[in-house]
């Protein structure tokens, strides 16, 4: 009994934790892109998700996810005015 007891504690032991390894979404790229999403050297304070992309060489979803997951940080798109709408729209 106690041999069983023994090999099932280091079979444990030695095992693998399951899944795959987290290679993207790491605490330090995490800081990357909180530091560029969340700085002040723009006019609005805010970087595009292909600006950061581009800087860090994280994939755009893996920033997107990185800043709604770890961030919590609100995700959106400026509308435009139907002035603004009708310029673009009569630019092309």
């Amino acid at each position: 009994m106690n041999r069983l007891i023994k090999n099932y504690e280091t079979e444990t032991s030695n095992r693998k934790p399951p899944g795959r390894i987290r290679r993207a979404r790491t605490p330090a790229n995490s800081a990357r892109v909180s530091e560029l999403a969340c700085g002040q050297d723009d006019d609005l304070g805010t970087r595009k998700f292909r600006e950061i992309q581009r800087e860090t060489g994280i994939s755009r979803s893996t920033v997107r996810r990185i800043e709604k997951d770890d961030l919590k940080l609100k995700i959106f798109r400026r509308r435009l005015s139907d002035s603004d709408a009708k310029k673009w729209l009569h630019a092309y």
